[in-house]
């Protein structure tokens, strides 16, 4: 035998001699070498990004493990899971010898996480049958398939500055967008800032008014509602971070008070005033601006004793 034999046609001349050499007798024999259709169908590379709720493309590798040149057309089959959508590329593929390399174009189209069937494995399989051009009754075929891919997309997002209200605090909002394939659940805190930023303890408090954890589906936002309050008219900055299995993000909030008028009013150190009969005496006050506006002011007084006047 010769498995590995080129096909062609090969002519053998048989002689017949008698051993005292007197009788001799030679014909031609034609010895027909058919070629022996083969090929060998690879799997889809694993480290391939493959994600849920994507159509994508993929290709496997064929080689030509045949005697010869041949062509094969290519079709899916029956067999392999059915909760991908596939189409074959390229239907055909013409190798120029033995051993020759290939590839076969696919496309899949994976659906959304949430509307993968209940206790089913992520993998999406298909069988891929290859058809020789000279004899489409020889068949070569394989189930392909991978593990499907959770595809990470997240953005959290918080304001640059919030400004607080002096007298009532202001309520303000952080969120965390999740356009990945899966749900997410989400821990949000706070934490003071690294220097030179200013900590906010004694000028601001900031607490989170709703839920800390959150579940985050795929394809939706989570929105956090926290309050902060003034103690000191003195910005400060407040760290966010956003945790999940996939790791923490954080996000810095500069806390600054808002616009407002305040004014500080200073008299003497004993708060009294000693005024003779018939005479006047010298009045000290100091006003203090500690808000941001500007503020016009007009001085006047009440409760006075009678026949005491301000001037």
């Amino acid at each position: 035998g010769a498995p590995n034999a080129v096909p062609a046609d090969i002519g053998l001349d048989l002689v017949v001699a008698s051993t005292k050499g007197n009788i001799t007798s030679m014909s031609t024999l034609v010895v027909r070498i058919q070629s022996v259709p083969d090929v060998s169908i690879g799997n889809i590379d694993p480290t391939e990004t493959l994600p849920f709720g994507q159509a994508s493309t993929t290709s496997v590798e064929v080689t030509n493990t045949g005697t010869s040149a041949a062509e094969w057309a290519w079709e899916l089959g029956s067999s392999g899971a059915a909760n991908c959508v596939w189409d074959v590329l390229d239907l055909t593929t013409a190798f120029a010898a033995p051993g020759d390399v290939a590839t076969v174009g696919l496309s899949v189209e994976v659906p959304p996480a949430s509307s993968w069937p209940a206790g089913v494995q992520e993998v999406c399989e298909v069988e891929l049958v290859g058809s020789w051009a000279n004899d489409s009754s020889v068949q070569v075929s394989r189930t392909i398939g991978f593990v499907v891919d959770e595809r990470i997309n997240t953005t959290f997002a918080a304001p640059v500055t919030v400004d607080v209200d002096v007298d009532d605090g202001t309520s303000w909002q952080a969120t965390f967008q999740n356009a990945g394939s899966h749900d997410l659940s989400v821990t949000l805190t706070l934490m003071a800032p690294a220097a030179p930023l200013e900590a906010c303890d004694g000028k601001m408090t900031t607490s989170i008014t709703s839920a800390v954890t959150q579940t985050v589906t795929a394809g939706s936002t989570g929105v956090w509602t926290l309050l902060s309050l003034v103690e000191d008219t003195l910005s400060c900055s407040v760290v966010l971070e956003a945790s999940s299995v996939h790791g923490a993000v954080t996000d810095t909030v500069l806390l600054a008070p808002a616009d407002h008028a305040a004014l500080d009013v200073t008299g003497p150190a004993d708060a009294r005033v000693v005024v003779e009969a018939g005479r006047s005496s010298e009045l000290n006050v100091t006003l203090a601006l500690t808000g941001t506006e500007d503020l016009d002011v007009t001085l006047g007084s009440t409760g006075l004793p009678g026949g005491v006047t301000l001037s």
